[in-house]
């Protein structure tokens, strides 16, 4: 370590003597910095993509930072996102299978679970490589021992299961509960339709349908029901999609914070189309209007605002008009299905307040 650092000191002293060197120092130092986190990103979803494979899954997505591979109808092409929910994504479809009960099964654990452990191997190889390596530079140790921190890291940040939606979260949700394994297994399946181009409405009803008397405080369900939800909207049933929002009020207690908010939001929605008191809008855009600010990059945040804008004033639909035609909703989601069920709510907004 002191010959390291004696040299990096001695490389500092003559590179300072030009504004080139000292960038090329800065770069360097950034780039053993940087190319890591980089790798380790890689790294997390290539574990979900091995270990799901190795479950019986099929890839169809493999997205890192805004560059995602997709494959679709037997062919790969590479995919600007705009929009990005999370670092990077691994999309896949079950192939399901039998369990001694004889029901459907899914092996959900390794693919959910893969991104940590590929993190952690990862982590602790570049560890023994730090530890062995002795004739190196100050840029390759740092790039050893920062992909050393960024994998472990990346291994607990991701497996931690009190952090609300991260892999180790997930996989507590699912295996606490045999009803969440089918949600979302379904929920891939419908993901992969979306990606298509259907909207909720178009996808078949007993993919998108919850059954009765489940616990809809598990957050994967919760989701699954929320699509039911917005199956019924696309088909402006909205009785029907008031009555999933209502599904919720013996959970109410038991949900998170951020699932409740979003609760609300789409309850407001349903107050602005289905044209309800005023006072009770009120009240609850007073309840979601922190949550809108944070969240403004969500497609169905957007969705909310934008139908809430509407009622406020019918001018904004010109507005409203001239960004829709100006972005196309890409920035928002990925998924054309989205977008298009996005489109198709906002113009009913516009009808019932113009």
């Amino acid at each position: 370590m002191d010959s390291l650092l004696k040299s990096f000191y001695k490389e500092i002293n003559i590179g300072s003597q030009s504004y080139f060197g000292a960038a090329l120092i800065l770069v360097k130092v950034l780039g053993a910095i940087i190319i890591p986190f980089i790798i380790q990103s890689i790294v997390h979803e290539l574990g979900h993509l091995i270990f799901g494979l190795l479950t019986g899954y099929k890839s169809w997505i493999f997205r890192v930072f805004n560059m995602a591979l997709v494959k679709d109808k037997g062919k790969y092409s590479l995919k600007l996102c705009s929009h990005s929910e999370a670092l990077g994504q691994c999309l896949m479809l079950p192939l399901g299978n039998t369990n001694r009960k004889g029901e459907l099964g899914y092996s959900y654990g390794l693919y959910n679970l893969g991104g940590v452990i590929l993190n952690f191997i990862s982590g602790i190889i570049f560890l023994f490589l730090t530890l062995e390596l002795k004739d190196i530079s100050i840029y390759s140790w740092l790039f050893l021992v920062f992909n050393m921190l960024y994998g472990i890291g990346f291994s607990i940040i991701n497996g931690l299961p009190f952090i609300e939606n991260n892999d180790g979260h997930n996989y507590i949700l699912l295996n606490r509960d045999y009803n969440a394994q089918e949600s979302y297994n379904r929920q891939l399946n419908i993901f992969y339709e979306l990606y298509q181009g259907k909207t909720y409405g178009e996808i078949e009803f007993k993919k998108i349908k919850v059954h009765n008397q489940i616990d809809l405080s598990n957050s994967i369900i919760l989701w699954h029901k929320m699509m039911e939800c917005y199956y019924y909207m696309d088909l402006n049933r909205w009785d029907r999609a008031k009555g999933c929002i209502e599904a919720f009020r013996s959970f109410i207690n038991n949900l998170s914070i951020n699932d409740r908010i979003f609760l609300y939001l789409e309850e407001l929605y349903l107050s602005i189309v289905t044209k309800e008191p005023s006072d009770k809008i009120e009240k609850l855009f007073e309840l979601t209007k922190e949550f809108i600010k944070k969240n403004r990059s969500d497609i169905n945040v957007y969705r909310v605002e934008t139908a809430y804008k509407i009622y406020k004033n019918s001018r904004f639909t010109i507005i409203y008009d001239s960004k829709v035609n100006t972005n196309k909703l890409e920035k928002y989601s990925f998924y054309k299905g989205i977008r298009r069920f996005t489109y198709k709510q906002l113009d009913t907004v516009k009808k019932i307040y113009t």
